[in-house]
């Protein structure tokens, strides 16, 4: 009997410390909702370097977001950890984005995925759900609406903003849209 009653002891014990949060993920859950985490795949190098120069972009126009990068092993993984809001932004290629936007090559088993930009770095886009929250999405775009070109030049390449009319073949998240349209567009050496 009292064999019983300490397994069940122990039993409801251990329950209540998994769904309490006592858990690793408990953790990680909390430390990727009080920092930015810019995500890049493993198996785009370039990304990977545009994703750690904005986290040293966003470390001083926007400390608060305590930013750092980090990696998965393909685009696809990527893409699914910003579905499941594990993520708000990650780098990608604009040709990877356009085709999990559309549900093409590597993503046709998932179908089309709800991505949309915040910024454009050459080839690369900084990626987004379209249902990313609008003060978040306003804390992203507006250090880099207003130190733009602060940015890397290896990074931010000819443009002056991060928006100059680009069609990507990614719609613009509704905020992105909205900062870039209230910023006259121009080019360097432009006026």
């Amino acid at each position: 009997m009292k064999r019983r009653s300490f397994l069940v002891s122990g039993s409801a014990v251990a329950a209540w410390a998994l769904l309490s949060g006592h858990s690793p993920y408990r953790k990680f859950h909390i430390f990727r909702k009080t920092r930015l985490i810019v995500m890049a795949p493993n198996d785009d190098k370039r990304a990977g370097v545009v994703a750690d120069g904005v986290v040293v972009f966003f470390s001083i126009y926007w400390n608060e977001s305590k930013p750092s990068s980090g990696r998965a092993q393909t685009a696809p993984e990527v893409v699914r950890l910003l579905l499941s809001n594990q993520l708000d932004v990650a780098v990608l290629s604009q040709k990877v984005a356009v085709a999990a936007r559309t549900g093409q090559g590597r993503f046709a088993k998932q179908g089309p995925v709800p991505l949309c930009a915040m910024a454009v770095f050459k080839e690369h886009v900084l990626v987004t759900r379209e249902d990313l929250l609008k003060p978040i999405a306003e804390k992203i775009i507006e250090p880099l609406q207003t130190h733009w070109e602060q940015l890397d030049p290896d990074l931010s390449g000819a443009l002056a903003t991060p928006y100059a009319g680009l069609s990507i073949g990614l719609p613009w998240h509704s905020v992105a849209a909205d900062f870039y349209q209230r910023t006259p567009v121009k080019q360097d050496g432009a006026g």
